[in-house]
């Protein structure tokens, strides 16, 4: 689906049989990226695209090279009684807190593959601790484990979820709790991700250097993905 910018919005993956097939769109556009992938990858989503503005868009099927498009018009939902400039105002604040989720997303992968890496780490130490250096590593990576653990508490941020989830839901126009809770979940978002950046870079690149000194890793940081 397309957008009247020609912009892709929505992509469905389907495979028809020979005959009559049906395709149901939902109205919605797709998910930010990386929240799209954590939902196929558990196979279910606490979190739905926005819903398309009322107009013009082209829906675009492709099968090998064949393309063949129609232009379809979106009416305004009757139930939804409010005028286009509050459809905008609620379109544009469900995209940003959508935009603020897969942030979170990203950052919650980060903290847990940072702790099966200190898991292993600490896993390992255990193992080949015959000396005093490596003792001490091991006692390290105990204090950054729980340096991790101390910072990455989400309820400050989750706190302001439901209210804010419940835009995407609802027909109305976004109360304005609603609107300082977006506010608050972006601010509280942007705290953490300053002490997770805080914490990378004072605490857990130093130690990953102590053990590459020591001929450990960087094996155990190879998965860690950029934070946000």
């Amino acid at each position: 689906m397309l957008d009247f910018e020609n912009k892709v919005i929505r992509t469905v993956l389907d495979y028809p049989r020979r005959g009559i097939n049906h395709f149901v769109w939902d109205l919605r556009e797709d998910l930010p990226e990386y929240l799209r992938r954590v939902s196929e990858r558990n196979g279910r989503s606490h979190f739905r695209g926005v819903e398309v503005l009322p107009g013009s868009y082209v829906v675009r099927v492709k099968q090998d090279l064949e393309i063949v498009e129609q232009r379809v018009d979106i009416l305004a939902d009757p139930r939804d009684e409010l005028p286009l400039v509050e459809r905008i105002t609620k379109y544009q604040a469900v995209k940003r807190y959508l935009t603020i989720e897969e942030k979170i997303a990203k950052m919650d992968t980060w903290v847990d593959r940072v702790r099966e890496g200190i898991s292993e780490v600490m896993e390992y130490l255990a193992e080949k601790s015959t000396s005093a250096e490596l003792e001490i590593l091991r006692s390290e990576a105990l204090n950054v484990r729980d340096k991790l653990i101390q910072i990455s508490d989400f309820s400050e941020v989750y706190q302001y979820r439901e209210q804010v989830g419940n835009m995407s839901s609802s027909y109305d126009a976004p109360t304005e709790g609603q609107r300082l809770d977006l506010l608050r979940i972006e601010e509280a978002s942007e705290a953490f991700f300053r002490r997770l950046e805080t914490f990378r870079y004072s605490d857990l690149e130093p130690y990953t250097e102590r053990l590459k000194a020591v001929g450990i890793g960087p094996l155990f940081f190879l998965g860690f993905m950029p934070i946000g």
